[in-house]
């Protein structure tokens, strides 16, 4: 479920499906052939003159319920859904011998219970799949129709049976997010809960917490969605994401993901790495929505953003910064650096411990993005043995310069951290790091001399040497 960011007693209730996950997961749903006819079964009785039917879904409401022009919106809708998820991104369709009952809830003594959400995904007494619509969806049209393909999602994931330890439930809520977007494209409200994911980024990838209290954390699946969105953006096609619930596999989400990447020459670190990257600038088809959501939360409640762990400056001394004890990431969370700009040139020493309290082992991915005049260049590092040189040169006091570091780890307990330090210093003469521009990459002097431009010179969003 996704809510208008200025009504605030909905914009912090997500869905209940994960809560309602017990309920409903047991029940092994049937794989049916298609036929031309469907049946319809409705345990709670609701007069046929408040059912409409589409080709695939029966729409019920109880006697409260007086907005009859609606209905077609919501159907057509609920159409659209099931034919860009299922044709489009790959996911399995509705069981074919009956209609898919959805129920207006709160609309008469009759209806199931809202239970004060937007809507959500369940199966009544005798298994059968439903979708229930909170009053909001009802009332707020425009704003939360992404609740539709967002429920209509976990019904396929159902039908999917895969990914059902409590450990992969981020998984269903993550992906859910995303298809909002896949279905309506640009509509804002698909990235109403992306601070869960952006201001705790140092949080594991997979964590997950019950709704309940409200707490930012209790977000950070659903704004997760920023993940996927980065790889059917630039890396993997949306039917990849559709794969990834129909191809059989014991595994982890995060494991799978992992797995076919590799076959695109990257790994899932590598990849979570460049997100952090790309959060430093919000450099998505959507970025105005999404700075503005982020920004939104912060003018509000400042002490919620824990992006920037802190500052790495060179004064008149070298210095030593540990990363704090509560910002330590967790597997393939991430932390944000500032750096000082005063000093022409530094080199940041990296020295990360390479396995965690959990004894998990992790591979640091190291991210520096440095934006001047509109124009973003990103460079990654891969720390060996836990620790990499990097050397700043040519550094301009009008540029900013933001470091991520990545916990690239796959084996991670649920609440293990990960912990590192950096000791900044001068660059002694005639000693600079082969780092200093970038994994592989010759001095810029020397390129420029040669007549090469760097594709980051460009102005637009989107200039950076690796998207």
């Amino acid at each position: 479920m996704i809510a208008l960011l200025s009504l605030a007693a909905w914009a912090d209730s997500p869905c209940t499906t994960m809560q309602r996950f017990h309920h409903w997961q047991s029940h092994r749903l049937s794989q049916m052939d298609r036929k031309s006819e469907r049946v319809h079964h409705d345990i709670y009785d609701t007069p046929i003159e408040q059912i409409a039917f589409s080709e695939h879904f029966a729409l019920h409401w109880g006697a409260t319920y007086t907005d009859f022009d609606q209905i077609d919106d919501i159907l057509n809708l609920l159409e659209q859904s099931l034919r860009i998820e299922v044709d489009s991104v790959g996911m399995p369709t509705l069981q074919e011998d009956r209609y898919f009952n959805v129920y207006l809830g709160d609309t008469g003594e009759s209806m199931p219970d809202s239970l004060n959400v937007a809507g959500y995904y369940d199966v009544d007494s005798t298994g059968q799949s439903m979708i229930v619509l909170g009053p909001f969806v009802l009332n707020s049209w425009s704003i939360a129709k992404t609740t539709i393909p967002h429920e209509l999602f976990h019904a396929l994931q159902h039908r999917a049976n895969q990914y059902g330890d409590y450990a992969d439930r981020w998984y269903w809520e993550a992906t859910a997010t995303w298809a909002e977007q896949v279905v309506l494209p640009g509509h804002p409200s698909h990235a109403d809960f992306l601070h869960g994911y952006a201001l705790l980024p140092h949080l594991p990838l997979t964590y997950y917490s019950m709704f309940g209290s409200g707490a930012l954390d209790e977000l950070h699946p659903y704004g997760s969605f920023i993940v996927f969105q980065y790889m059917t953006e630039n890396l993997v096609l949306i039917s990849d994401v559709g794969q990834s619930w129909t191809q059989d596999s014991s595994e982890m989400p995060i494991l799978w993901w992992d797995d076919h990447l590799q076959n695109m020459d990257t790994t899932l670190d590598e990849v979570i790495s460049k997100v952090s990257a790309h959060n430093v600038t919000w450099d998505y088809e959507e970025q105005l929505i999404y700075e503005t959501q982020i920004q939104s939360q912060v003018d509000t409640n400042p002490d919620l953003d824990q992006r920037m762990v802190g500052d790495l400056s060179l004064r008149e001394q070298p210095q030593e910064l540990t990363v704090p004890s509560s910002l330590r990431p967790g597997g393939l969370g991430y932390n944000m650096w500032t750096v000082d700009t005063n000093s022409t040139e530094m080199r940041l020493q990296f020295d990360g411990v390479t396995i965690g309290d959990h004894f998990g082992h992790v591979d640091w991915k190291i991210a520096v993005v440095r934006v001047l005049n509109n124009t973003v260049q990103r460079d990654f590092y891969t720390a060996e043995d836990g620790e990499v040189l990097i050397d700043l040169v040519d550094v301009q006091p009008d540029e900013d310069i933001v470091v991520t570091v990545t916990a690239g780890s796959l084996d991670f307990h649920a609440d293990e951290r990960f912990t590192y330090s950096w000791r900044i210093e001068p660059i002694e003469p005639s000693k600079v790091s082969a780092c200093s521009q970038g994994q592989g990459l010759q001095p810029l002097w020397m390129l420029l001399v040669l007549g090469w431009v760097p594709s980051w010179r460009r102005q637009g969003r989107h200039s950076s040497p690796i998207r």
